[in-house]
């Protein structure tokens, strides 16, 4: 049994020879181990969107960007660094501040 039966699931059996599944028929884990692990170009990175208020969106991107240059590292380590250190707030018992709405709450920036 060949792995990419492994991967694939049990198939009906047919006559003759068949053709292994497709990649596009593979999830994107079983794809990039059925290429040897070099399917993915960026690494094993996920994105995150957030939205920003748009009133306060210019002023954040250029204080990530000062620290980013201060610091010599890239804009998106300091994006993700501070998601870290306030999800450590989080853990610490540290709440940001909200205000009720109708169906649920909401942020105070």
């Amino acid at each position: 049994m060949d792995f990419l039966d492994d991967l694939a699931g049990p198939q009906k059996k047919k006559r003759g020879l068949s053709a292994p599944p497709s990649i596009s028929q593979l999830s994107s884990d079983e794809a990039n181990q059925a290429a040897g692990g070099k399917q993915r170009k960026h690494g094993r990175k996920k994105q995150l969107n957030t939205r920003i208020p748009a009133g306060r969106f210019e002023q954040i991107m250029e204080r990530i960007k000062e620290h980013s240059d201060a610091l010599g590292i890239t804009q998106n380590d300091v994006q993700f660094w501070a998601l870290m250190r306030g999800l450590e707030a989080l853990d610490a018992g540290e709440r940001p501040r909200t205000r009720e709405r109708k169906t649920s709450r909401v942020l105070i920036p």
